[in-house]
């Protein structure tokens, strides 16, 4: 591995810990997966163990400290004991080798393409739009990095696949979506992958997910068999929560974000505070450390009425893009490409007297608030979703017997006994329930025809809904004034032009209009990553939900190379009830704290 130390190399320096101008000896031994320390007592090393390695443990029969034996501990080792693994991504990147005439990149693209080459574990924090990919297809071409797997959302390995396409590239990796990651791996039995790119890296930030494990299993399986190229990119690091970096980091390079798990680095990034609700325990979100004007103590600004003295805190947010510099390159479409600043419009359709009244009465009888917000929601869209019975079907509780085992207490012992099947009470069947919708009219549905007329002469437009009932209402719609529809959401894509999800795309962007009218409808969620829809020069959000991610990459579909600078990218939002503004306010703030995690401290504030 590039970055790896040998035990040779630590064996060298005696495993001495270097802390400022403190020196301590320590000795280690591998156990199984354990490395075990021993060193004489010192409060500053003690507290480095406990947070900068992984799972540290004390082991009170042999009074020695142990630590996990994998690569982020290993990385932290060589650091302390004064072999610097960060110096490798302190040196200034090397120039790139003449390009094949067909690709033309942007300078920027070519410092990707060049930061990728020369650091191999790298991770690209490029806004939407900047052309990742190109830099990626450059890297894998100069690098000759075969064999390559990418590892993708299916919306986005659909419009990658175009690209490879586009450039010509005579080498196509082998294209995996995230939810087969797994199941592929489980099944495969050959050598590791020269390299693995990542693509929309932010699907692998939860450490515990299934796919996040798998993925970092290949990166590993990569580094180690090949000291291969290990590459993450994204547009929305941290859209909503900052740690969200953490296991992005830990799966290209363990080791460079020094604190031993998310958990730990959760805390440093901000104020957690143990609470108690029902006998449980559970940590609860005080604050990011975003702000030097909130109290280290209370994490609150002070507003003079406090019983305690202010303390000055950190910005830990914005420090963690200093932290992440040489493994991170950030790329802001500001600062690359000479496009117009998107423009945003929000369209007021003014609720009738009948949707007043269901509004109270939804409020009135609302069991608990996320209930009524979500009601509101549909009801803003125009629909109420039901549940509707559809017959009978055997109770799979009793299997049609009526009765089945329950348990009493006799003499402190469980005992079995028969008795009536307690979830269709002894008849032996259940109500088949399906849901139901019942649909009302919205001016939202007038408003999103008068922009269908708009844009008859452009022939393409771009819509997304937050809701499966509001995009097949869309769908009907659109059908109605005349326009095909492209149908992107978590059922799939479904259209009435033929072919495939990456021959759809294709249509869409088709400049020669062989379909002279058509609208791409969408959930942001499952189609807005990966995607160019540079055709349309327009986006309306007939509803959002509160994916603050999902909606800065759905945004940059039309913003991005290949758009029509003259006709610029228009946002509109359709704001009906209080609740369509709510959610866009809250999907606002999740933008702040992303922008400090990449640089953009001025923009944030």
């Amino acid at each position: 591995m590039k970055t790896a130390i040998t035990r040779k190399q630590i064996m060298k320096y005696k495993v001495t810990f270097i802390l400022g101008r403190v020196k301590k000896q320590v000795t280690y031994e591998e156990v199984k997966d354990r490395i075990f320390l021993s060193f004489a007592y010192n409060k500053r090393l003690l507290q480095v163990i406990k947070t900068d390695f992984t799972k540290a443990r004390w082991h009170p029969d042999v009074k020695k400290w142990s630590i996990l034996n994998c690569e982020h501990n290993w990385f932290q080792i060589a650091y302390y004991c004064g072999i610097n693994p960060y110096k490798e991504y302190d040196e200034p990147l090397g120039p790139l080798d003449s390009l094949r005439e067909q690709l033309t990149p942007y300078a920027h693209q070519e410092e990707m393409a060049r930061h990728i080459i020369y650091r191999k574990r790298a991770i690209i924090a490029g806004e939407m739009g900047v052309g990742k990919t190109l830099a990626a297809i450059i890297a894998i071409e100069l690098a000759n990095i075969r064999p390559c797997w990418w590892v993708g959302p299916k919306s986005a390995i659909t419009s990658v696949q175009l690209e490879f396409k586009k450039w010509g590239c005579k080498y196509n990796p082998q294209f995996i979506t995230y939810s087969s990651l797994t199941r592929f791996l489980n099944d495969y039995e050959g050598p590791a992958p020269k390299g693995v790119f990542y693509d929309e890296s932010q699907y692998i930030k939860n450490s515990k997910s299934q796919r996040s494990k798998a993925a970092a299993h290949l990166a590993k399986a990569v580094r180690e068999e090949h000291d291969g190229y290990v590459v993450a990119m994204t547009g929305t690091p941290s859209p909503n929560k900052p740690d969200d970096w953490y296991n992005q980091c830990e799966t290209v390079c363990p080791g460079y974000i020094k604190e031993g798990d998310d958990y730990k680095f959760k805390h440093r990034l901000a104020k957690v505070e143990q609470v108690t609700m029902d006998g449980n325990t559970f940590p609860k979100l005080v604050t990011w450390w975003d702000n030097t004007e909130k109290c280290a103590e209370c994490g609150y600004i002070h507003e003079g009425d406090e019983d305690h003295r202010f303390v000055k805190s950190k910005n830990e947010v914005a420090n963690l893009y200093n932290r992440m510099q040489g493994l991170v390159l950030v790329k802001l479409k500001k600062d690359c490409l000479d496009l117009p600043e998107k423009r945003y419009e929000v369209i007021a359709c003014e609720p009738n007297e009948n949707i007043k009244r269901a509004a109270r009465l939804i409020c009135k009888v609302a069991t608990s608030a996320i209930k009524c917000l979500t009601q509101l929601r549909e009801l803003s869209d125009g629909f109420q979703y039901t549940v509707v019975e559809d017959g009978k079907q055997s109770c799979p509780e009793c299997n049609e017997t009526g009765t089945s085992t329950q348990y009493r207490l006799v003499d402190d012992e469980w005992e079995p006994y028969e008795d009536y099947c307690t979830l269709c009470n002894g008849t032996k069947f259940i109500s088949n329930t399906v849901r139901g919708v019942n649909e009302v009219s919205t001016p939202k549905d007038e408003a999103l025809r008068q922009q269908l007329e708009k844009h008859v002469d452009v022939g393409r437009l771009v819509v997304y809904a937050g809701f499966t009932q509001s995009i097949d209402k869309v769908c009907r719609i659109c059908k109605e004034e005349g326009w095909e529809t492209i149908r992107i959401d978590g059922r799939g894509s479904k259209s009435f032009i033929p072919g495939d999800t990456k021959s759809l795309i294709e249509k869409f962007q088709d400049k020669e209009r062989h379909y002279p009218r058509v609208c791409f409808v969408g959930h942001p969620k499952a189609a807005g990553t990966g995607l160019t829809l540079t055709e349309s020069p327009s986006i309306i959000y007939y509803s959002n939900d509160f994916d603050g991610g999902a909606r800065t990459q759905s945004e940059d579909r039309i913003h991005r190379i290949g758009m029509d600078a003259n006709r610029g990218a228009t946002i509109i939002d359709f704001i009906h009830l209080g609740t369509d503004q709510y959610v866009l306010n809250a999907i606002k703030s999740k933008r702040n704290l992303e922008k400090m995690t990449l640089g953009e401290i001025n923009g944030a504030i």
